[in-house]
């Protein structure tokens, strides 16, 4: 079974919820209210439809339950916001069928070039065990620590080191969050996903986009960066949704609201011991940074790797 129809037997088992908890009105009755043949409404409260029922169908049976619902004082677990909830799911279902089997998928490899990284051994380990924790959802993991301490080249050098695990891809976003740059568009970063996962056309909103987008990832095993986030806000709905998949995120804020809605793990990014911060300087001098005026850039530096590389270069220079 692909996603699109997942999808499918989702909402119509939601639908079918929702009749019964309303009481469990006649297909007769229903078929009044909605326009529909009593056999139509049955395959879609028994699921045995092939393709999405037409927004107008679902529309009227959700508000035909809510009125039955109120009418008896009946509680319906399922939500019944036409615009918020229903409307979205929709749009994604329709979208879903009509690119399970007309766009090729993609494999996207998009992580940027590794550079070396010194140290750091206690921290890759502390991501391999958070990535590897099994899960109903897709793992997120936050790296976060000041300006400097090496945090995009660790995901990403982390993220080089598992690619393996996840066949079906790589997707890399800078958010661009504490840059001067005007920080990324949750809703660009995921037309740019989606076309580079294989889609052809996106819908609009970003909800819409973001459930499309998981949508895409379901059944899919791929790896997400997403490098200097701003807030919580930014990153939510670039999360993946189903088991499989790892996002891990850099971010120089806490991001303690993503952590607490997406079950996100946390890993605080220091500075480099003074030995591993002279291993990196040795690295990019080329040479071993053993005088006295590297050791001052050393101690200067307060085991910032952003430090480390600047000063290099202007020693070097």
């Amino acid at each position: 079974m692909g996603a699109e129809s997942e999808l499918l037997d989702q909402l119509c088992g939601d639908l079918r919820l929702m009749w019964r908890q309303a009481g469990g009105p006649s297909l007769r009755a229903l078929a009044g209210r909605v326009r529909l043949s009593k056999s139509q409404i049955g395959a879609i409260l028994t699921g045995t439809i092939r393709r999405p029922p037409a927004w107008d169908t679902v529309r009227g049976l959700v508000e035909s339950f809510r009125a039955y619902a109120e009418e008896y004082d009946a509680t319906l677990s399922v939500p019944t916001g036409v615009s918020e909830f229903w409307k979205p799911r929709h749009t994604v279902l329709e979208y879903a069928f009509s690119h399970a089997r007309a766009v090729p998928d993609r494999t996207p490899r998009q992580l940027p070039p590794a550079v070396r990284l010194c140290g750091r051994a206690t921290e890759l380990r502390e991501l391999a065990v958070l990535s590897s924790v099994r899960r109903r959802s897709a793992v997120a993991v936050v790296v976060r620590g000041a300006a400097g301490v090496g945090k995009t080249a660790l995901a990403v050098g982390w993220a080089h080191r598992i690619r393996d695990r996840f066949p079906d891809g790589q997707l890399f976003a800078d958010l661009h969050g504490s840059t001067r740059a005007r920080p990324a568009d949750p809703a660009e970063t995921l037309r740019g996903f989606l076309a580079d996962l294989g889609a052809r056309t996106v819908p609009n909103g970003l909800a819409a986009l973001s459930a499309c987008y998981r949508s895409a990832l379901a059944g899919r095993r791929v790896l997400v960066v997403l490098d200097d986030a701003r807030d919580t806000e930014q990153v939510l709905p670039l999360l993946p949704g189903t088991p499989g998949s790892v996002a891990v995120v850099t971010s120089r804020d806490r991001l303690s609201r993503l952590v607490a809605a997406a079950d996100a793990h946390t890993l605080l990014l220091g500075p480099l011991t003074r030995t591993d911060a002279a291993a990196l300087l040795a690295t990019r001098l080329g040479r071993p940074a053993v005088s006295p005026a590297l050791a001052e850039i050393i101690s200067r530096s307060g085991g910032l790797p952003g430090a480390l590389a600047m000063a290099a270069e202007t020693w070097a220079g």
